[in-house]
């Protein structure tokens, strides 16, 4: 057995990362609103500081990397049966997406 196929050990998790524009950002949002089951929204306000513990909304969070108000959104969520987290950070005129899938096929049925 290849040791990559060993079923002890867990799956690596998939991990994206990729520049978008506001607008891209805008629609990111939007698409997460309408298709994604929401689990929390966190800011980190600089490269120095801790995510902030209290959570926020997509709006805010979005309005917020906007205006240069926060460097930096993690959020986390559901989506077709396994969780993820998006984070983005403000880099100049653009925002750092690295998207991560954390488990698959989660049930929330509880």
């Amino acid at each position: 057995m290849n040791s990559l196929q060993n079923a002890d050990v867990p799956p690596i998790p998939l991990l994206v990362e990729g520049l978008i524009s506001e607008q891209v950002l805008q629609q990111l949002f939007l698409d997460l609103v309408y298709a994604a089951a929401i689990l929390s929204v966190q800011v980190k306000h600089d490269r120095f500081a801790q995510s902030s513990t209290a959570s926020t909304t997509l709006d805010d969070a979005c309005e917020q990397l906007k205006s240069r108000n926060v460097r930096a959104v993690q959020i986390r969520y559901l989506f077709d049966g396994s969780e993820w987290f998006d984070t983005i950070i403000r880099i100049s005129d653009q925002f750092r997406v690295v998207r991560c899938q954390c488990n698959q096929q989660v049930d929330r049925s509880d």
